[in-house]
Protein backbone atom coordinates (compact mmCIF):
# COMPACT_ATOMS: atom_id res chain seq x y z
CA UNK A 1 0.00 0.00 0.00
CA UNK A 2 1.42 3.74 -0.78
CA UNK A 3 0.90 5.57 2.33
CA UNK A 4 2.27 8.71 0.94
CA UNK A 5 -0.74 8.37 -1.71
CA UNK A 6 -3.52 7.42 1.38
CA UNK A 7 -2.63 10.89 3.21
CA UNK A 8 -1.69 12.97 -0.39
CA UNK A 9 -5.27 12.02 -1.09
CA UNK A 10 -7.08 13.27 2.49
CA UNK A 11 -4.99 16.64 2.05
CA UNK A 12 -5.96 17.13 -1.35
CA UNK A 13 -10.16 16.07 -0.70
CA UNK A 14 -10.37 17.93 2.59
CA UNK A 15 -8.50 20.91 0.86
CA UNK A 16 -5.71 21.36 3.39
CA UNK A 17 -3.90 21.78 -0.12
CA UNK A 18 -5.48 22.82 -3.50
CA UNK A 19 -3.12 21.11 -5.99
CA UNK A 20 -0.30 18.52 -6.09
CA UNK A 21 1.73 21.58 -6.68
CA UNK A 22 0.21 23.28 -4.12
CA UNK A 23 1.08 19.89 -1.53
CA UNK A 24 4.85 20.38 -3.30
CA UNK A 25 5.13 24.04 -2.31
CA UNK A 26 3.69 23.95 1.05
CA UNK A 27 6.15 21.08 1.82
CA UNK A 28 9.09 22.19 0.08
CA UNK A 29 8.95 18.77 -1.49
CA UNK A 30 9.58 19.30 -5.73
CA UNK A 31 6.56 18.31 -7.51
CA UNK A 32 8.66 15.59 -9.57
CA UNK A 33 9.55 13.68 -6.73
CA UNK A 34 5.58 14.29 -5.46
CA UNK A 35 4.49 12.61 -8.64
CA UNK A 36 7.11 10.22 -8.30
CA UNK A 37 5.77 9.31 -4.44
CA UNK A 38 2.39 8.58 -5.88
CA UNK A 39 2.68 6.40 -8.32
CA UNK A 40 5.61 4.45 -6.50
CA UNK A 41 8.41 4.65 -8.72
CA UNK A 42 10.16 6.74 -5.04
CA UNK A 43 9.90 5.63 -1.90
CA UNK A 44 9.31 8.58 1.33
CA UNK A 45 12.23 9.31 2.79
CA UNK A 46 12.52 10.63 6.54
CA UNK A 47 13.70 14.11 5.32
CA UNK A 48 10.39 14.42 3.22
CA UNK A 49 8.13 12.87 6.30
CA UNK A 50 9.61 15.65 7.93
CA UNK A 51 8.62 18.10 5.88
CA UNK A 52 5.25 16.76 5.52
CA UNK A 53 4.71 16.52 9.02
CA UNK A 54 5.93 19.78 9.37
CA UNK A 55 3.54 21.26 6.65
CA UNK A 56 0.19 19.11 7.81
CA UNK A 57 0.85 18.52 11.46
CA UNK A 58 -1.74 15.84 12.00
CA UNK A 59 -0.29 13.80 9.78
CA UNK A 60 1.02 10.56 11.62
CA UNK A 61 4.73 10.08 10.88
CA UNK A 62 5.20 6.39 12.44
CA UNK A 63 2.31 5.49 10.24
CA UNK A 64 4.31 6.96 7.17
CA UNK A 65 7.01 5.68 8.03
CA UNK A 66 5.83 1.85 9.15
CA UNK A 67 2.33 1.89 8.89
CA UNK A 68 1.62 1.03 12.60
CA UNK A 69 -0.68 3.31 14.05
CA UNK A 70 -3.15 5.29 12.11
CA UNK A 71 -2.83 7.80 9.07
CA UNK A 72 -3.53 11.25 11.00
CA UNK A 73 -2.52 12.34 14.56
CA UNK A 74 -4.25 13.44 17.42
CA UNK A 75 -4.09 15.60 19.95
CA UNK A 76 -6.08 18.37 22.49
CA UNK A 77 -7.60 20.00 19.26
CA UNK A 78 -10.72 17.54 20.53
CA UNK A 79 -10.03 15.09 18.08
CA UNK A 80 -10.71 10.95 18.25
CA UNK A 81 -7.58 10.11 19.47
CA UNK A 82 -6.30 6.20 19.19
CA UNK A 83 -6.81 5.31 22.76
CA UNK A 84 -10.96 6.05 21.76
CA UNK A 85 -10.63 3.77 18.70
CA UNK A 86 -10.60 0.57 20.53
CA UNK A 87 -14.31 -0.03 20.56
CA UNK A 88 -17.09 0.95 18.63
CA UNK A 89 -18.97 2.31 21.32
CA UNK A 90 -16.56 4.83 21.87
CA UNK A 91 -16.02 6.11 18.48
CA UNK A 92 -19.37 6.05 17.63
CA UNK A 93 -20.10 8.37 21.45
CA UNK A 94 -17.08 11.02 20.09
CA UNK A 95 -18.69 11.57 16.72
CA UNK A 96 -22.33 11.76 18.44
CA UNK A 97 -20.49 14.70 20.21
CA UNK A 98 -19.06 16.53 17.92
CA UNK A 99 -21.10 20.21 16.92
CA UNK A 100 -18.49 21.19 14.06
CA UNK A 101 -20.13 19.63 11.31
CA UNK A 102 -16.32 20.07 9.63
CA UNK A 103 -14.60 18.30 12.24
CA UNK A 104 -17.32 15.70 12.26
CA UNK A 105 -16.47 15.34 8.48
CA UNK A 106 -12.41 15.09 8.68
CA UNK A 107 -12.66 12.88 11.67
CA UNK A 108 -15.50 10.43 9.42
CA UNK A 109 -12.31 10.91 6.76
CA UNK A 110 -9.75 10.14 8.78
CA UNK A 111 -11.77 6.54 10.14
CA UNK A 112 -12.59 5.53 6.15
CA UNK A 113 -8.79 6.25 5.32
CA UNK A 114 -7.78 3.99 8.40
CA UNK A 115 -10.62 1.79 7.40
CA UNK A 116 -9.68 1.49 4.04
CA UNK A 117 -5.53 1.43 5.31
CA UNK A 118 -6.44 -1.70 7.40
CA UNK A 119 -9.17 -3.53 4.79
CA UNK A 120 -5.58 -3.47 1.81
CA UNK A 121 -3.73 -4.65 4.95
CA UNK A 122 -6.03 -7.54 4.79
CA UNK A 123 -6.05 -7.96 1.58
CA UNK A 124 -1.98 -7.96 1.46
CA UNK A 125 -2.10 -10.68 3.72
CA UNK A 126 -4.89 -12.86 2.10
CA UNK A 127 -2.85 -12.13 -0.83
CA UNK A 128 0.99 -13.47 1.03
CA UNK A 129 -1.63 -15.97 2.43
CA UNK A 130 -2.91 -17.51 -1.33
CA UNK A 131 0.73 -17.04 -2.20
CA UNK A 132 2.16 -19.31 0.51
CA UNK A 133 -0.53 -21.68 -0.19
CA UNK A 134 0.42 -22.30 -3.07
CA UNK A 135 3.69 -23.13 -2.63
CA UNK A 136 3.37 -24.91 0.16
CA UNK A 137 0.73 -26.75 -2.63
CA UNK A 138 3.82 -27.22 -5.02
CA UNK A 139 6.32 -28.16 -2.03
CA UNK A 140 3.65 -31.34 -1.65
CA UNK A 141 3.77 -32.26 -5.36
CA UNK A 142 7.37 -31.58 -5.37
CA UNK A 143 7.35 -33.88 -2.29
CA UNK A 144 5.21 -36.83 -3.36
CA UNK A 145 7.15 -37.07 -6.76
CA UNK A 146 10.50 -36.92 -4.76
CA UNK A 147 9.05 -40.04 -2.73
CA UNK A 148 7.68 -41.20 -5.76
CA UNK A 149 11.45 -41.73 -7.12
CA UNK A 150 12.70 -42.77 -3.77
CA UNK A 151 10.39 -45.68 -3.85
CA UNK A 152 10.82 -46.34 -7.54
CA UNK A 153 15.01 -46.12 -6.38
CA UNK A 154 14.21 -48.33 -3.66
CA UNK A 155 11.99 -51.12 -5.45
CA UNK A 156 15.39 -50.90 -8.12
CA UNK A 157 17.30 -51.65 -4.89
CA UNK A 158 15.60 -54.36 -4.21
CA UNK A 159 15.33 -55.72 -7.79
CA UNK A 160 19.28 -56.09 -7.64
CA UNK A 161 19.66 -57.35 -4.41
CA UNK A 162 17.22 -59.87 -5.07
CA UNK A 163 19.53 -60.88 -8.46
CA UNK A 164 22.58 -60.21 -6.78
CA UNK A 165 21.64 -62.91 -4.72
CA UNK A 166 20.51 -65.52 -7.28
CA UNK A 167 23.73 -64.66 -8.97
CA UNK A 168 25.65 -65.60 -5.75
CA UNK A 169 23.55 -69.21 -5.43
CA UNK A 170 24.37 -69.55 -9.36
CA UNK A 171 27.71 -68.67 -9.16
CA UNK A 172 28.06 -71.03 -5.44
CA UNK A 173 26.34 -73.87 -7.43
CA UNK A 174 28.48 -73.01 -10.39
CA UNK A 175 31.39 -73.35 -8.30
CA UNK A 176 30.19 -76.49 -6.66
CA UNK A 177 29.16 -78.35 -10.25
CA UNK A 178 32.74 -77.55 -11.16
CA UNK A 179 34.36 -78.93 -7.91
CA UNK A 180 32.16 -81.78 -8.36
CA UNK A 181 33.32 -82.45 -11.80
CA UNK A 182 36.60 -82.43 -11.00
CA UNK A 183 36.27 -84.58 -8.58
CA UNK A 184 34.44 -87.09 -10.64
CA UNK A 185 36.84 -86.65 -13.26
CA UNK A 186 40.11 -87.26 -10.16
CA UNK A 187 37.59 -90.79 -9.55
CA UNK A 188 37.91 -92.17 -13.16
CA UNK A 189 41.37 -91.64 -13.04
Amino acid sequence: MNRFKVIYEHIIGSKYASSQEDFAHKTDISRTIVSQLLTGKRVLNDKQIVKICAAFPFVDSEWLRSGEGMPFSYDSKGLLSPEDLKDLDSVLLFLNGIDDEQTYTNQLESLAILYASKMAEVQDLYSQMAGLMNRLESKEKENAALSQKVLSQARTLQLLNHELAELKIKSTNHSQGSADLSTDSGINE
